[in-house]
């Protein structure tokens, strides 16, 4: 491999160890924000699919992956002063239906910049954990009247 190749290999961040084994046969159901996000209907359903109670079983690098400049976060002004802000993040997290029945959902930003790096590490947690399907939503707008 050249230098500037090398350079330019991303170095990702080792995957947590979860708390329990990964369960076999559980789904990965990506909802990621960005193209095609029509009415925001893939954020809705991750907001929907997430307890909030899940346990993160992957993080990416956002500062790799993210445009800050295209997309700002929300940033909360108190008064006088910068209070806070919503810190952008792309996870995979185990999850559980109300049946008991567990999945993972990625959900997050979808990246701005580095695609193929992403792709390869999602491939390979997909391959370590031996999740059988993967399933995307996304919302395409159409050009129709809504009258």
């Amino acid at each position: 491999m050249c230098r500037r190749a090398e350079a330019l290999t991303m170095q990702w961040p080792k995957r947590r160890e979860a708390d329990s084994q990964a369960p076999e046969g559980a789904v990965l159901i990506h909802a990621l924000d960005g193209f095609l996000t029509a009415g925001g209907a893939p954020r809705l359903a991750a907001e929907a699919l997430s307890t909030g109670e899940g346990e993160i079983i992957h993080s990416f690098d956002v500062d790799e992956l993210y445009d800050y400049r295209a997309r700002r976060p929300f940033v909360t002004f108190q008064q006088d002063h910068y209070q806070d802000y919503d810190e952008p993040r792309l996870d995979i997290v185990l999850e559980h239906d109300a049946a008991g029945t567990p999945y993972y959902l990625l959900a997050g930003p979808e990246p701005d910049f580095r695609w193929e790096a992403f792709v390869g590490e999602l491939r390979d947690v997909v391959t370590d954990l031996k999740i059988p399907l993967t399933l995307g939503l996304g919302a395409v707008p159409m050009g129709v009247p809504h009258t």
